[in-house]
């Protein structure tokens, strides 16, 4: 009976709430920050309420038409009319209170107000301390960008490689710091400094924020900028979203001759059940450090472990299936009458995407020893198809609580995702051995990264005194299970396994684990001038990241013993067949070699301790000036082990203290308009995987990554100018200049000579870039009224770098000159585009037609992508023209559906590097051809 009363309460409050409406915001001052304690007051009841720490306010009001009033100490007071409040919904009035004068004038603004994400990133750029760039989910939406990089790549001075890594200002992999929340968290892959952007949908995103210039409480190691992924706390209003989407490519889906080779029953959600696992009894003898047993001891053991491996190693074609994505967001707040408010975050996201690749290339080419032929001579050539499916499944969870003056919240994410790829090569070597191998290359690779953070923000005496703390683990799992490999030197109509020439069945398994801690303590006062009313900002603070990484390889491989007696005939699925696997009866058959080897694995750890105090002051009415100092201290630790047998036992490589002074300066020349100047000393830091001596094998590439254990830090000076006016509706214009100084920075350069398939970073000389970036948005109704939909913008970088070689690349680049070549001392900057040009046409249909279009285009200059060391050739990534068209059109009551088309990549660019030499044509080190992708997405908002 309790049961049923209780629900019956429940249903008699939900009925009285829902006969009200909510009207809800966001009040902000004339520098765009929060107003707290703001006045808001509902002109016919002659009641009201205040903002939160947050600026946030909410009201419960009966339905209909009001006049609502915001005022704060010091600006004018903000009159909204005709503001309709309709029962059991939520009205959104977020307001912005400007300065009109020295007087306090009273504005009036009749009907509803209009909510421009675009029109708040310019706010958040005008007044913020730092330069800064952004992209927001208005953006997301009307791009139709699925992931983060995509999204991201309109942003003026931003370039994406590989379709997940960001570089800002044209800068390569090490310079672009990734941020979550304003916290650190690990990449997923070994290879890459930065943070695939790919694994971050856009339905768990509010904001992207790209900061250009340093200030004391951002981390140390910043360069090109950091990326701010921000996502939400307080839903303005209760949301439940549901998308679905499919793509479809002409070149790749659909295509009987699709390869892929079967896995594991838990593949489609991004991960492996266990299939692909080390086998037990292999695992044991690495846990033991017993080699496996060869055939001359004769034990039946070996046809055990043998045994004990997968056995299938062919690609099998099949027919490839269509992109498939889908999502599912929604969150709410809830207010109680003690003015506490509860804000909840959930989504859900789901991507299967298929590639396949018919003609992929991975070439080799040297300098002719003739110095008088100008030509490149082929090496190596490698070339076939690649099939590939990527399944990537995320999901965030988040709860917040706040009153007035205090917050505390709690977000936990995780991301998995899971890729299996097939492929199969002719690979042919000319120079150092004339060999034709076949080979089938079977891989997969599982990710995975859960993060949570809790966060509390707690104000005393109003906005005068503000403590923020944050903590933030991350744990991160990276495992390469089961590469397989299987060769055969092609002799005729002769397939064998032939160690010498290369012909080497192998199985590969990689792990990594990393553990990542962040924490940081920040306590802000505000100090007010009673005669000027102007204001100082003080802010200090401290923060402690510790990381810790685990990495290891398990490398197997298979030789035939009496080859002549064992039936295999060039297939790699006879290769272990019962049949052919040594049997100590006959001492014949497939048998596996290997063992533990301690210079595959490494253990590392890296602190930083940082602390900082800094200043936000408004010198006069027109000039502020943000300035102050940051130290750090970080330590990196490494335990390992070289083939050549040196120990690193708990060794501490790198122990440094540094100090990290800038200034920020804003001059409002008019309203809306400013010029900025800033410097900044800042570093650039060795990974794990650079400051180590892995050695870590691209099995689809055939290439060979080598650590170096001898690194150092990068030291970073960095100047930047920008001139900026802002608009109404989004519109803005800039100019910037920004000049950089690199002492010891940190290159990718082939290792030796004699191994043109093995890279090796290196501090090199010192280097400089001096760049130039442009931008504007605007709105063509200046044109004509008829135009006033419509929106273009553009923004382009233009970077000239050099880098000064030292003496052992200037040697080998002399020893190896063409004849009438001109060696200089300086050479452009690994990882360095000369240019990047963004641009796009919007069309804005309205509310009422629900219509949206966007035609965008993107592309960066040729880029240094691998330094060439003496006979080896330099590599240049070359320009991607992606140029990409995408229509949405709303439906329904409110536009409740909403279905989109989109095509990516229309001018069917081709993804190319090339090696390039004096007066040689340029030749294929890689290419893909990704062809046109044509996708449909259809979303319901559920309310």
């Amino acid at each position: 009976m309790k049961k049923y009363l209780s629900l019956t309460l429940f249903l008699l409050i939900t009925a009285v709430l829902t006969a009200q409406g909510t009207l809800r915001g966001t009040v902000t001052d004339d520098a765009g920050e929060p107003a707290m304690f703001a006045n808001i007051l509902v002109k016919e009841l002659g009641t009201g309420t205040t903002t939160d720490l947050d600026g946030n306010y909410n009201l419960k009001l009966d339905a209909g038409t009001y006049t609502i009033e915001y005022s704060y100490v010091g600006l004018p007071t903000l009159k909204m009319e005709d503001v309709v409040i309709v029962e059991g919904e939520v009205n959104v009035l977020d307001v912005a209170l400007q300065a009109g004068g020295i007087d306090i004038v009273e504005v009036v603004v009749t009907g509803e107000a209009t909510r421009t994400t675009a029109a708040a990133m310019n706010t958040l750029k005008m007044n913020s301390a730092q330069l800064l760039d952004g992209v927001t989910k208005q953006t997301f939406k009307r791009t139709g960008d699925s992931d983060a990089s995509g999204a991201i790549a309109r942003v003026t001075g931003v370039s994406v490689q590989g379709g997940k890594y960001v570089f800002v200002r044209g800068l390569g992999d090490r310079y672009t710091k990734t941020i979550l929340n304003n916290m650190d968290v690990p990449g997923l892959d070994p290879d890459r400094n930065s943070i695939q952007m790919d694994i971050f949908p856009t339905n768990l995103i509010d904001n992207i924020v790209v900061m250009k210039t340093f200030s004391p409480d951002l981390p140390g190691d910043f360069t090109g900028g950091v990326i701010n992924i921000e996502t939400k706390e307080f839903p303005e209003e209760k949301t439940l979203n549901a998308s679905v989407s499919i793509g479809y490519n002409p070149a790749m889906h659909f295509n009987s001759n699709y390869l892929s080779y079967q896995g594991s029953s838990t593949d489609f959600l991004g991960f492996d059940d266990g299939t692909r696992d080390l086998p037990t009894i292999v695992r044991n003898y690495n846990t033991l450090g017993e080699p496996i047993p060869t055939p001359a001891q004769n034990k039946e053991s070996l046809t055990t472990i043998t045994n004990s491996f997968s056995k299938n190693l062919a690609a099998q074609e099949t027919t490839s299936p269509m992109n498939f994505n889908f999502s599912l967001s929604g969150g709410n707040q809830y207010n109680f009458d003690n003015e506490m408010t509860l804000g909840i975050n959930a989504a859900l996201n789901y991507r299967n995407t298929t590639t396949y690749f018919e003609e992929a290339e991975f070439n080799q080419y040297l300098k002719n020893d003739d110095p008088a032929n100008f030509e490149m001579q082929k090496n190596k050539d490698q070339f076939g198809s690649v099939g590939s499916n990527n399944v990537f499944v995320s999901g965030l969870v988040g709860a917040a609580i706040k009153s007035k003056t205090n917050k505390i919240s709690l977000t936990a994410l995780h991301l998995q995702n899971g890729q299996s790829t097939a492929g199969d090569f002719i690979q042919n070597t000319y120079i150092q051995t004339d060999a034709r191998l076949i080979r089938d290359n079977l891989e997969y690779n599982q990710r995975s990264l859960s993060n949570a953070l809790l966060k509390g923000e707690h104000n005393f005496k109003g906005d005068k005194f503000k403590l923020e703390w944050k903590v933030a683990p991350t744990y991160s799992i990276l495992k390469d299970k089961d590469i397989r490999l299987t060769s055969f030197r092609q002799e005729g109509n002769s397939l064998e396994v032939q160690f010498s020439e290369g012909a080497v069945p192998t199985r590969i398994f990689r792990d990594l684990e990393e553990f990542n801690l962040s924490n940081r303590l920040d306590f802000t006062t505000r100090l007010t001038n009673d005669e000027t009313g102007r204001t100082s900002k003080i802010k200090v603070g401290a923060s402690y990241a510790y990381k810790q990484r685990d990495y290891g390889i398990l490398n197997y491989q298979f030789n035939i013993k009496r080859q002549d007696q064992v039936s295999v005939n060039g297939d790699p699925d006879r290769l272990l067949a019962p049949e052919n696997v040594w049997d100590a009866a006959t001492d014949a058959g497939t048998y596996a070699i290997g063992n533990f080897e301690p210079s595959n694995t490494f253990e590392a750890e890296q602190r930083i301790l940082g602390a900082y105090v800094m200043n936000d002051w408004e010198a006069s009415e027109r000039l502020r000036v943000i300035y102050g100092v940051r130290a750090e201290n970080f330590q990196h630790i490494y335990t390992g082990q070289d083939q050549g047998g040196q120990v690193f036992d708990n060794e501490t490589l790198i122990n440094n203290w540094s100090i990290f002074p800038s200034a920020n300066i804003v001059y409002t020349i008019v309203d809306k308009m400013n010029i900025r100047g800033a410097y900044s000393k800042t570093v650039a830091r060795p990974s794990f995987k650079e400051a180590s001596i892995a050695q870590i094998y691209d099995a689809l590439s055939d290439r060979t990554f080598i650590g170096n254990i001898n690194l150092i830090e990068t030291d970073i000076d960095n100047f930047d100018l920008r001139w900026e006016m802002f608009q109404d509706k989004g519109q803005m214009f800039s100019v910037s200049a920004f000049y950089k100084t690199f002492k010891n920075p940190i290159e990718l350069l082939a290792f030796k000579p004699q191994t043109p398939n093995d890279f090796q970073p290196k501090n090199v000389g010192d280097a400089s870039i001096l760049g130039l970036e442009l931008e504007f948005r605007k709105n063509l109704s200046f044109l004509s009224d008829g135009l006033s939909k419509f929106e273009v913008g553009s923004n382009v970088t233009l970077v000239e770098s050099k880098v000064e070689m030292d003496d052992e690349e200037y040697n080998s680049r002399l020893a190896v000159a063409r004849e009438g070549e001109i060696i200089e001392r300086t050479r452009q900057m690994q990882g360095q585009s000369p240019y990047i040009v963004n641009a796009f046409v919007n069309y804005l249909g309205g509310f009422e037609s629900g219509w949206e279009g966007n035609l965008s285009y993107n592309v960066q200059g040729p880029a240094l992508f691998i330094v060439g060391i003496g006979a080896n050739p330099d590599v240049f990534q070359q320009p991607f023209h992606s140029l990409n068209f995408k229509l949405t059109k709303g439906f329904g009551e409110n536009n409740r559906y909403r279905a989109g088309f989109r095509v990516t990549n229309i001018l069917d660019a081709q993804q190319l590097k090339l090696y390039e030499s004096y007066l040689a044509m340029s030749q294929n080190f890689e290419r893909f051809v990704p062809g046109r992708t044509i996708s449909l997405n259809f979303s319901y908002r559920i309310y």
